[in-house]
């Protein structure tokens, strides 16, 4: 899962749980809707190294390969997460959807303005679910 891991530089997880800092994960009803969305955000001028349309199928491997390298330290944090309400939910929404024919667009974002204009570019795709990983907190989207 190249494509992820060379977005997401290495940040993709904290104390073992699913958490791309700087980065904006979109979930689209399709893996269609998330080519489209990542095609508007490229006209922009967004690099191609900053934004990434995945299958389900693809963010499901993702995920296998990342909880086969955070290991038990990953499962017991996921865990806590999902029992204080905090991002193991989204982590969790993400499998569900992934299973269920979504797509995803992942995009490296830093700064609130930005946030806002990728929220822009992409709401008339409708995106069913959009969370941006800040370095200290996850904001919604949508």
């Amino acid at each position: 899962m190249d494509q992820l891991s060379t977005l997401f530089k290495g940040s993709e997880t904290w104390l073992g749980v699913f958490y791309p800092r700087q980065c904006i994960i979109a979930t689209f009803p399709s893996f269609e809707s998330a080519i489209s969305a990542k095609q508007a955000l490229r006209a922009t001028g967004l690099r191609p190294d900053e934004v990434r349309a995945v299958s389900g199928g693809e963010m499901l491997r993702f995920f296998r390969e990342l909880r086969a390298r955070t290991g038990l330290l990953g499962d017991l944090m996921t865990g806590f997460s999902r029992l204080i309400g905090t991002e193991a939910s989204f982590f969790d929404r993400d499998i569900w959807e992934a299973r269920h024919g979504a797509g995803f667009l992942a995009v490296h974002c830093s700064t609130e303005r930005v946030a806002d204009r990728i929220r822009e570019l992409v709401m008339p795709l409708h995106p069913t679910a959009m969370q941006w990983y800040r370095t200290t907190a996850v904001s919604s989207l949508v």
